[in-house]
């Protein structure tokens, strides 16, 4: 029963936080400020009430137009509110806070949310614009590495700590063993790093190699940031997902006459299926990859 609550209460958190980042997705792409201001039709310019605002309802209730000029909305606002609410029931479920409730798990809990409404926020604007706003993949880059930073921290000190008080594990700090353990999560924390860094390196390269046809300056700065979240190996399992993702889907658009091989499609929101999906199942793909 818990479970169920946490992760619906979630799920209607995250209607109204997509409602927000499509909002900020917009402003930013087109170079405007998001904190001042309130919410507008695009069409008519009207200032949008509570009553207009209410996640998927207002848009269902206002069968899919401006309550004031009748102009068509567009499809991203639901699509916004749908993709949030269900980023942050995964949050709660991966994080295994929606099981627990527990202090352990909430810190978790809330790096994913932050994550995944900078992911989202990522995935609007490239979609619809082109565009990988510098502010938000900067915010996402330092977030994540001060997180991880942090964690690396406090459970070195929390470790210390332990081993310091009980008289028994003393014996082992003297032998060495925190350290041999500091090193080896200071070499995971240095592997999602460098995971980060190669990634970015990887993707310049194919930058500077398509003179920027295939692929943009935002993808790079996104690359960073999906190494350091998802680590090593799953950042890489995320970059050939998101290749083979893309590849599929840009196919079928030019089966389907939608696209032509000359056609710009964002390689952003692919990136970011492709992190998503090495969260849930990354290890369990690396596990059967080494089985071979």
């Amino acid at each position: 029963m818990v479970y169920w609550y946490v992760l619906i209460t979630s799920g209607v958190l995250g209607l109204f936080v997509g409602s927000f980042l499509n909002v900020v997705a917009d402003r930013l792409s087109l170079e405007k400020d998001f904190t001042r201001g309130r919410s507008v039709c695009n069409i008519c310019g009207k200032t949008l009430g509570p009553k207009n605002l209410i996640p998927i309802l207002s848009f269902i209730v206002q069968q899919g137009k401006c309550s004031f000029c009748r102009a068509k909305l567009s499809y991203f606002y639901p699509l916004s509110e749908l993709l949030t609410g269900a980023a942050f029931m995964l949050a709660a479920h991966i994080s295994r806070f929606a099981l627990t409730m527990s202090t352990a798990t909430f810190p978790y809990f809330i790096f994913l949310l932050v994550v995944f409404s900078v992911l989202v926020c990522i995935f609007l604007s490239d979609l619809k614009y082109q565009i990988i706003p510098d502010q938000v993949v900067y915010f996402g880059i330092i977030f994540v590495f001060l997180f991880q930073l942090g964690v690396f921290g406090f459970w070195s000190y929390k470790s210390y700590t332990t081993y310091k008080n009980d008289e028994f594990q003393q014996y082992y700090l003297k032998a060495g063993r925190l350290t041999r353990e500091l090193t080896s999560e200071a070499k995971h924390f240095g592997a999602n790093i460098a995971t980060g860094i190669g990634i970015c390196a990887f993707f310049y390269a194919l930058v500077v190699a398509t003179k920027e046809r295939g692929m943009g300056g935002g993808d790079v700065k996104l690359g960073l940031l999906i190494g350091l979240f998802n680590g090593f190996p799953n950042g890489i399992i995320a970059v050939f997902l998101a290749f083979v993702i893309g590849s599929i889907f840009s196919i079928l658009l030019m089966l389907l006459q939608k696209k032509s091989i000359k056609d710009v499609i964002p390689f952003g929101p692919f990136l970011i299926l492709g992190s998503v999906l090495s969260l849930v199942y990354g290890d369990a793909i690396f596990t059967r990859y080494i089985s071979f």
